[in-house]
């Protein structure tokens, strides 16, 4: 089995560390987010293999949490739920929320580490691919995107801003944090062109619902999401 990187995200200091003790004499590297947003934070910055993702925390719940890695980051990382609540519609709202498993306190971190190594041998969750946010949809496998119905032509890196200022939503995706994945080599000098392009393109056909505005001094937002806001 190869070395997982696993992230153990969980308010209780103890299980946590018990964990990641665990974990590593297996051979594998765990990291720690005490916190859901801690959490988001890690996933935004770190490639992690699975994570270990506790429902009752504080502040922002498991399901909460696994809502927006789903849904707003559009990571397929392996998510399995560690908790107390393990009735039927708990577990039924976790794999809504996009869990791939289920372990009950307390537990085995034998079976735990065996749910996650079946887990991360599936490969790629193809339930992931398609986005719909308000009368926009994006379907990133394939690279096709349409509003109202309507197709739009993007290009590569079009489709990859959109993403990355889709991913930053309610907030603004700011210049740099765009700058930075879309050129991690190298900074490139004309974003305002391609956001330009992007906006003419997301509007061409509605022109009276803009989707895409400008936070001077911070970046660029998605907006008009509708009901179906991420």
């Amino acid at each position: 089995m190869k070395r997982l990187s696993i992230l153990v995200a969980d308010d209780n200091f103890e299980l946590a560390q018990t964990l990641g003790e665990f974990f590593e004499s297996q051979g594998h590297q765990p990291d720690f987010a005490y916190s859901g947003k801690a959490c988001l934070e890690l996933l935004k910055a770190n490639h992690y293999h699975a994570l270990v993702l506790d429902v009752g925390m504080p502040g922002m719940s498991g399901w909460e949490v696994c809502g927006e890695i789903r849904q707003k980051l559009l990571l397929d990382i392996p998510i399995v739920f560690l908790t107390a609540y393990d009735t039927l519609p708990d577990k039924a709202a976790g794999y809504k929320a996009g869990a791939d498993d289920y372990l009950g306190k307390p537990f085995p971190p034998e079976e735990l580490l065996m749910k996650i190594e079946a887990i991360t041998k599936r490969g790629n969750r193809q339930d992931l691919d398609t986005l719909r946010v308000g009368d926009l949809e994006i379907d990133f496998r394939r690279e096709k995107v349409s509003r109202r119905g309507v197709l739009i032509s993007l290009s590569r890196l079009e489709l990859a801003l959109l993403r990355v200022i889709i991913r930053a939503y309610p907030d603004a995706a700011s210049k740099e944090d765009i700058e930075t994945t879309l050129w991690p080599e190298q900074k490139q000098g004309a974003l305002r062109t391609h956001v330009y392009r992007l906006r003419r393109a997301l509007e061409s056909e509605c022109p009276d619902a803009p989707i895409i505005e400008t936070v001077y001094g911070q970046g660029y937002r998605f907006i008009n999401y509708g009901d179906d806001a991420v």
